[in-house]
């Protein structure tokens, strides 16, 4: 269910954008995976924004709200890290959750800068 909520997801990118109110901002939208790390990572969603940020999208699918935990959050963030460091991409990178019902509130909650879930992929 994972993969099929991520394909979704992609279909979706407008209302992504939208959701995280960037929708008239320029933008490059990609997956990206590691050709160096070890173990390899890959980033389900990328947004490069013309205003030098780049929001590094997780996508995760769960019956409920999704808990983030310590262990997660650091795969996150080592992703975004070997993201940067392959890069070289200057921009400011902001961590960006979409889930099914959205995450339940918790210490590694407050480390992620948007968060968008299900229901805004098919606002109106």
């Amino acid at each position: 269910m994972g993969l099929t909520f991520e394909r979704i997801c992609m279909a979706h990118v407008q209302q992504i954008k939208q959701a995280l109110r960037i929708d008239a901002i320029s933008t490059l939208v990609y997956s990206w995976r590691s050709k160096t790390s070890t173990p390899a990572v890959q980033i389900d969603i990328v947004i490069e924004r013309a205003d030098n940020i780049v929001n590094i999208c997780e996508v995760k699918y769960s019956q409920g709200e999704y808990a983030l935990d310590k262990e997660e959050y650091n795969k996150i963030c080592r992703r975004s890290n070997a993201f940067c460091s392959e890069t070289g991409l200057r921009h400011t990178p902001w961590l960006t959750m979409i889930t099914t019902e959205g995450l339940i509130r918790g210490k590694y909650t407050e480390m992620i800068q948007s968060q968008v879930k299900l229901d805004d992929l098919f606002a109106i």
